[in-house]
C-alpha cells in the first residue's frame, strides 16, 4: 500500500502547488497562509474522523500535498520581504527553527501514534493547525 499512498501524495502535491500558487496571486500572502493552514487542518481532522481509506486519502491530498508544498511557495514571498543584506541570516534562522520544531514534535507525534493510534494523531494535528491560525502574531 505504500506505493499507492505515495502516488496519491504526489498527485496531491502537484494539484496543491497549482492551487496554492493561484491563491498567492489572488490574495496577499498573509490571508493565503491562513486559508492554507485551515485547509491543512481540516484535512487532518477529516482524516482523523474517517477511520478508513477515504480519511487517509484526505490527509494525503489536503494535509500532505498542500502542507508539503506551501513552504516552497511561501519562501518566494518571504524572500521579497527581507532586505538583501539580512536575507542569508534570516533564512538560516527560519531553517534552524523548522529543524528545532521537527526535533521537538516528531517524538511527540510518534508517541501519540503508538499509544493512541494514527487517527487520534491526525485529529490532534488538525486541531493544532486550526489553533495556530488564531494564535498567529499580529502584524505591526
Amino acid at each position: 500500500m505504500f506505493g499507492t499512498y505515495r502516488i496519491v501524495l504526489l498527485v496531491g502535491e502537484i494539484v496543491a502547488i497549482r492551487v496554492a500558487a493561484k491563491l498567492l496571486r489572488k490574495m496577499n500572502p498573509r490571508k493565503a497562509s491562513i486559508l492554507i493552514a485551515a485547509i491543512v487542518g481540516l484535512g487532518f481532522i477529516l482524516g482523523g474522523i474517517l477511520h478508513n481509506i477515504l480519511g487517509t486519502v484526505f490527509v494525503l491530498l489536503f494535509a500532505g500535498g498542500l502542507g508539503l508544498q506551501v513552504s516552497t511557495l511561501m519562501s518566494k514571498e518571504v524572500n521579497e520581504e527581507i532586505d538583501s543584506k539580512q536575507r542569508a541570516t534570516v533564512l538560516s534562522f527560519i531553517g534552524m527553527i523548522k529543524r528545532l520544531m521537527l526535533t521537538l514534535f516528531n517524538p511527540i507525534v510518534g508517541f501519540l501514534v503508538d499509544s493512541k493510534g494514527v487517527f487520534v494523531a491526525f485529529t490532534i494535528l488538525g486541531v493544532l493547525s486550526l489553533l495556530a491560525i488564531f494564535f498567529k502574531p499580529k502584524k505591526r
